[in-house]
């Protein structure tokens, strides 16, 4: 009785690790994806686009702009992770980058690239902290500060393989590819995050539903009104 016990309480821990360091994984990925074609890799692009259709570079770097967006949406994004989850939070939000970056190759006007990158960076937020936040917490109950650490290290990861792929396929094919193969790579990203990422621990699992047990009855507290009260004492 007692090493069955033991065995299942390995496999919980086994399961809770393995489960927790697939979906970090892919929270690793999205941050590196998302501020590494944000930021590190935007002025490869600044050169083909003022040749493209002639817009000045101040035009073009003013699209980093509605980064500020970002942070307007932050608590709503929160708020929508209290009410939904993680999971639709990070496959929604990395769609949204999937949409932004595979419609540039159609631009033609200045404020495509402007409408397009508020689609960027309205859920920008969704992207990399809160659902690292809420993720690590669960999973990692007791190392949460490494783990987080790890997850972060994703910003950095991004800013190192992002700018080299994108440089990569420019040089290659062209801009509008490059573009193009971010979104499919955020649309991937997408993918998984809404089959991997869950937050059903083992001990979760394990815990019986407490809606069908009696309810002990409620004991009737005897006391004085709200108005009684406030003209007392």
């Amino acid at each position: 009785m007692f090493s069955e016990r033991a065995a299942n309480l390995v496999l919980r821990a086994r399961r809770r690790e393995y489960d927790g360091w697939m979906i970090v994984g892919v929270v690793f990925l999205a941050s590196a994806l998302s501020i590494g074609a944000s930021n590190y890799a935007f002025g490869l692009y600044v050169d083909p686009l003022e040749e493209e259709f002639g817009w000045t570079r101040t035009a073009i770097a003013g699209s980093l702009s509605f980064a500020a967006i970002g942070g307007l949406t932050g608590p709503l994004l929160g708020r929508f992770m209290d009410g939904y989850g993680a999971r639709p939070l990070l496959a929604g939000s990395m769609a949204l980058l999937g949409v932004s970056f595979v419609m540039r190759p159609l631009m033609t006007e200045l404020w495509h690239l402007y409408a397009l990158s508020v689609v960027q960076f309205a859920a920008f937020s969704g992207m990399n902290v809160l659902p690292a936040g809420r993720l690590v917490g669960i999973w990692f109950p007791r190392s949460t500060g490494r783990v987080m650490g790890f997850t972060m290290m994703g910003n950095n990861f991004g800013g190192l393989t992002v700018p080299v792929l994108t440089g990569f396929v420019m040089a290659s094919a062209a801009w509008k590819s490059a573009f193009a193969v971010t979104g499919i790579l955020a649309f991937a990203i997408a993918a998984v995050a809404a089959f991997v990422v869950h937050e059903r621990t083992p001990d979760k699992n394990d815990t019986p539903s407490r809606a069908n047990e009696p309810t002990a009855p409620r004991r009737r507290i005897s006391g004085v009104t709200v108005r009684e009260a406030l003209r007392s004492s």
